[in-house]
């Protein structure tokens, strides 16, 4: 269902560190693995393994990237020491996507709307947080969008 919301109700689920006390990590592996990576010693990370929370759009990695806080998206995104990943997210290719995204479903891409689920009474984002972030962050007095949920 199409709802045009308020964009401040916005949240995003992030990945938690691994704990460390039940999976030692190399130095300079990736401290943020999600289901199904699989490290260097050939061990996939289970589904139980992988805390999430649910944090404010701007309290997010991507969108403190877009504000010049580089760092704390570099090692959300770190990828170092693990295999089976998607490769579209990267500090580089945000960069890109943020310089090159146009205006939110215009043609021809009307109906790639960001997807949200309620989870306690939140719209999480479940598809478009890179997305959502440039849009919130060109945008600061935007008050509404309309998302997918």
């Amino acid at each position: 269902m199409i709802q045009n919301i308020l964009i401040e109700n916005i949240y995003a689920e992030l990945v938690c560190p691994i704990n460390e006390k039940i999976r030692r990590l190399l130095p300079g592996q990736g401290r943020y693995p999600r289901s199904q990576w699989i490290g260097c010693d050939g061990r996939k990370i289970s589904k139980r393994r992988v805390r999430t929370k649910i944090v404010h759009l701007t309290e997010t990695p991507h969108y403190k990237f877009l504000s010049g806080d580089r760092k704390l998206y570099e090692e959300y995104m770190n990828k170092s020491g693990w295999s089976n990943y998607g490769t579209q997210h990267s500090p580089e290719n945000f960069t890109k996507l943020s310089r090159f995204f146009g205006i939110y479903l215009a043609k021809p891409y009307e109906n790639n709307h960001i997807i949200c689920k309620m989870r306690d009474g939140k719209y999480v984002i479940v598809d478009g947080l890179h997305r959502m972030s440039i849009i919130k962050f060109r945008n600061p007095n935007q008050k509404y969008i309309k998302i997918k949920v």
